[in-house]
């Protein structure tokens, strides 16, 4: 899955990992559903395995304290 991010312009310079964070944040909160965050999950876990630094990575649908599905990511960081 392509997370479609609206207002998205050419880029000419590289994203930041930052920028990424908001841009994947602000998809979640405005398309939530459970099929959508499944799509989400499988495309960040196949982005994080890219990094060689990320020696394990564990990504969850849950549900929040006000019934919102949510994920949650675990990562592990090599020395």
């Amino acid at each position: 899955m392509d997370f479609f991010f609206f207002r998205s312009k050419k880029v000419t310079k590289a994203t930041t990992a930052l920028q990424a964070k908001e841009r994947l944040v602000s998809e979640i909160t405005r398309h939530r559903t459970s099929r959508h965050l499944q799509l989400m999950k499988d495309e960040l876990t196949l982005l994080l395995t890219q990094f060689s630094h990320i020696k394990e990575n564990k990504i969850d649908v849950v549900k929040n304290t006000k019934s919102q599905l949510v994920l949650k990511i675990n990562a592990k960081l090599s020395h």
